[in-house]
């Protein structure tokens, strides 16, 4: 019984650790370009465990109303940049959100710098904010802070 608990127990840590090989080359090429993309902001590890968390490297780039490889909420975003929503708008800024990754880090990256701030440099906080808003999603926060470590050995820089 206990070598039955014993191997259970290696197979859930090995599966939950290995999580860079469950992705396909170009995901891992994603995670790997938000990480460096966002290494000037200090916040590489973070910006590779979103793309993670958010989008599965890239993998899926619509939900319900976010968009691209960090899953930018598109009401929020047409806030932050003062935009006002129509059928136009929405159509064009989704659009770009989605196929522009550049631009589609550049505003996670000002999501989670507000965040930060908001909280006071808690991580944990301004992750379950990016995912919650102004009601933190903590288990959310936790996975993104998991999966940091989870990330981490293969995105050493070099």
């Amino acid at each position: 019984m206990l070598f039955n608990f014993t191997l259970l127990i290696l197979l859930v840590t090995f599966s939950w650790a290995d999580i860079w090989h469950t992705l396909s080359p170009s995901q891992q090429s994603y995670v790997k370009y938000a990480h460096d993309y966002c290494k000037k902001f200090n916040l590489q590890n973070s910006c590779a465990a979103i793309a993670y968390v958010e989008s599965a490297g890239g993998k899926y780039q619509v939900g319900d109303g976010d968009w691209g490889l960090m899953q930018i909420n598109l009401k929020s975003h047409l806030r932050r940049i003062d935009v006002k929503p129509s059928i136009y708008t929405n159509s064009q800024v989704s659009t770009k959100l989605m196929v522009d990754v550049n631009y589609n880090l550049k505003y996670a990256v000002i999501e989670l710098q507000y965040w930060l701030q908001y909280h006071r440099g808690s991580y944990l906080l301004a992750y379950s904010s990016y995912n919650g808003g102004h009601i933190p999603n903590l288990s959310y926060g936790q996975h993104v802070m998991d999966t940091i470590q989870q990330l981490r050995p293969h995105l050493k820089d070099n």
